[in-house]
């Protein structure tokens, strides 16, 4: 029990330890894209951002959550055909869900965003671009968290993400294009 007690208590503090660090990471990267996109820009991308947000949920469809519940009692119970199965099919489902959801998005964003609005357009459009790239890896966290490794699960998301997505963003900045557009941090986004 005692083993059982250190386990929870490292995963708990590598967990809340990443929290904080995402936080400051969070804050920071949201200041200087701001600062670097001007405020056009930076709403734009972030309203594709929100939408992105709500279609990975729906790609998704749960089975993160579905991984990380069955994985570690097939896992324990050493029933591995079961355990391939259901990391397949959800990968499949997983893969289905995000490319159909990315297409019909594409579709209705290309009817409906007004064409004197060409940012936002292309912004869409690579987000949607992302979405299955997006799903997979989120789909792929969860395994890792149902295979006991709760902090590494997230640091790609948490940390390693949003450093890449400042760096490039940074560095389009820095070479190229002042102010950087939605759809030059929306394409570095995965």
């Amino acid at each position: 029990e005692g083993d059982i007690v250190s386990i929870l208590m490292r995963e708990a503090t590598g967990s809340l330890a990443l929290r904080i660090v995402w936080a400051g990471l969070a804050f920071a990267s949201q200041v200087v894209l701001a600062r670097v996109m001007g405020a056009g820009n930076y709403g734009d991308y972030t309203y594709v951002v929100s939408w992105l947000s709500i279609l990975l949920l729906l790609a998704v469809f749960g089975f993160d959550k579905v991984l990380l519940r069955y994985l570690p009692i097939y896992q324990a119970e050493e029933k591995w055909s079961k355990f391939r199965g259901l990391l397949n099919y959800s990968h499949r489902v997983v893969l289905l869900n995000s490319v159909s959801l990315a297409i019909l998005t594409s579709v209705i964003v290309w009817r409906l965003v007004a064409v004197d609005n060409a940012k936002l357009l292309y912004t869409f459009l690579i987000a949607c671009a992302t979405l299955p790239t997006l799903a997979i890896a989120t789909l792929r966290q969860g395994t890792v968290q149902a295979l006991k490794y709760a902090v590494q699960a997230q640091i790609a998301f948490m940390i390693v993400r949003p450093l890449l997505i400042l760096s490039f963003t940074f560095v389009i900045w820095f070479i190229w294009i002042k102010p950087v557009k939605g759809p030059h941090t929306m394409a570095v986004n995965f």
